[in-house]
Order: C-alpha cells, then sequence, then structure tokens
C-alpha cells in the first residue's frame, strides 16, 4: 500500500509547483503594465525594459501599491509619485 502512496505524493507534488509561483506572474504583469502608464507619462526616451527590471526587485507590497494608484480614475503618473517612488518613478 505504501508503495502505491509514493508515486501518488509524487505527482501532487509536481501539480502543485506552479502554483508556487503565481505570484511572481502577477508582478511581471503588473510591473509591465507600470511601466507602460510611466512611458506613456515621461515620453518614449524612458527605458521601459529597465523600469521592468528595477519593478519586478521590488516587494509584492511596494508593486501592488504603485499599481493600485495608476489604476485608480483620474489618477497618473504625478499623482502618485508618491506610491511608486519605490519603483523608480
Amino acid at each position: 500500500m505504501r508503495l502505491r502512496l509514493l508515486p501518488f505524493l509524487a505527482f501532487l507534488t509536481f501539480l502543485a509547483l506552479p502554483l508556487a509561483g503565481c505570484g511572481d506572474v502577477e508582478n511581471v504583469i503588473d510591473c509591465n503594465d507600470i511601466c507602460e502608464d510611466a512611458e506613456d507619462c515621461f515620453g518614449e526616451d524612458f527605458d521601459r525594459s529597465d523600469c521592468i527590471d528595477a519593478c519586478e526587485d521590488q516587494p509584492d507590497s511596494e508593486i501592488d501599491e504603485c499599481d493600485a494608484c495608476l489604476d485608480s480614475e483620474g489618477m497618473g503618473c504625478a499623482e502618485c509619485t508618491l506610491q511608486c517612488a519605490p519603483l523608480g518613478f
């Protein structure tokens, strides 16, 4: 009985592995959105790829706070400077 349980547990572990990185995927999407908004504010000379790299190195809470501000109605780069400052705005 134990020999049958071991492959089943290994299979469940294999299925659970992608779930461990869901927050990372969300951060990539959020950072892309944040840096797209920043590029719209600062113009084409703004280095979006550097922004994304710097953003992804920040804690989840900082990314979420900046993204939430930029997604708020009537808010833009100028209004979100404080929330987005840790991301390099």
